[in-house]
């Protein structure tokens, strides 16, 4: 995960935290490489632009989200709270490794680990989708992969636009490169199958030298929903 110079933090968390970089930068909020001086611990600390009060409500709503998420194939939340003004902060953990895109592009990875990277990102999504959830801004930059125990793990990241599957709330905000057809629709909302079309999208990318892979890629970004497997199931494709 790269990491830029760091700005000041804003004072309401500068006596807690220590900035030590910047790991990500968007028009309303900012990702710092940040040192937790209350639990001695290096964090991702997302901080929301000054006079961002929707972002701070929307903000909020992650934390809770992430609070009630014990995946190892989703980020770990350590805390956040409200900003004087209505902005908020979010602090989880810092995942040290490449975007799923780069990791599946790199020479050194075979068929057998491709397979099992995205079977893993498949069984997380399935454990998100049977609680109901959708992450409705699945991207090659918000999946990373780490290590553990020696073995590649695929993590979700930025759950900023999660929210319960079907609920009554129109889409704000996603990439476009990887918004379902259904979604580009007026009042359409995000939809397992439509997390689904996003993972398909990233996957053509990336697996044309993987030819279960590949396939598997044309069947989740297929444009009917129909025509998408049914659930993100866990069974791993063969090499």
């Amino acid at each position: 995960m790269n990491t830029s110079p760091a700005p000041d933090l804003p004072a309401a968390l500068a006596r807690r935290f220590e900035a030590r970089g910047v790991l990500g930068r968007g028009g309303m909020s900012v990702v710092y490489r940040a040192f937790d001086r209350l639990h001695a611990r290096e964090v991702a600390l997302k901080v929301t632009a000054p006079g961002q009060v929707e972002e701070g409500a929307r903000l909020r709503d992650e934390t809770v989200l992430l609070a009630e998420l014990d995946h190892a194939g989703v980020v770990k939340l350590f805390g956040g709270g409200r900003l004087p003004g209505g902005g908020g902060w979010l602090a989880s953990e810092v995942v040290e490794g490449a975007r799923l895109d780069d990791r599946l592009a790199g020479p050194a990875v075979d068929a057998a680990e491709a397979a099992a990277l995205v079977a893993d990102l498949l069984e997380t999504l399935g454990w998100l989708h049977g609680r109901g959830l959708v992450h409705a801004d699945l991207k090659p930059a918000n999946v990373l992969v780490k290590e553990v125990d020696g073995r590649p793990w695929p993590v979700l990241i930025d759950f900023g636009l999660a929210r319960v599957a079907g609920r009554d709330e129109q889409l704000a905000g996603g990439t476009r490169t990887y918004l379902a057809p259904e979604l580009r629709r007026q009042g359409a909302r995000p939809t397992p199958a439509s997390d689904l079309f996003a993972l398909g999208v990233a996957l053509r990318a990336v697996t044309s030298r993987f030819p279960a892979l590949a396939a598997l890629a044309e069947r989740l970004a297929a444009p009917d929903p129909a025509d998408r497997p049914a659930r993100a199931a866990p069974r791993r494709p063969r090499s």
